[in-house]
């Protein structure tokens, strides 16, 4: 049952993902051109000592135009133990959640596939930007 939920959450995600990617936005030409440079950089994070023995492996995915890091990052890791992953999203800047935010976490799937098993997704943590301490975390098991 715990799996058909996390299947329907998933899934939910992505389709609000989905239709929120096709919402027209008017964008000046500048924009326009900063969007079609932009490159998701892949980052093998190195563990610290504490981390060894609870993490099997960490990953971060960057959104670079030109030398700006776009204030938008994806830290994704496993757990030793049980091989279950973890999203992590933050950003500096507030953000429309449904068009960007969501957008970047279904553009980056792929990328994330190539390192984990996204069928074994535990939970999802959105930090607040600006406000380290205030984080929305759904547990996808």
């Amino acid at each position: 049952m715990c799996k058909i939920k996390r299947t329907i959450l998933i899934s939910g995600i992505l389709l609000i993902a989905v239709i929120g990617c096709g919402q027209k936005q008017t964008k000046t030409m500048n924009s326009t051109q900063d969007i079609q440079d932009t490159v998701v950089i892949k980052q093998q994070n190195v563990l610290k000592p504490a981390e060894i023995g609870f993490y099997s492996k960490s990953y971060s995915y960057y959104w670079l135009a030109g030398k700006d890091t776009l204030d938008f990052n994806i830290n994704v890791t496993e757990y030793e133990k049980d091989s279950l992953v973890n999203l992590n999203v933050s950003h500096n800047k507030k953000l429309v959640f449904f068009t960007i935010v969501l957008g970047k976490i279904n553009k980056c799937l792929p990328l994330i596939k190539e390192d984990f098993d996204i069928s074994k997704f535990n939970s999802i943590c959105f930090n607040e930007p600006g406000q380290p301490h205030q984080k929305l975390i759904i547990f996808l098991r």
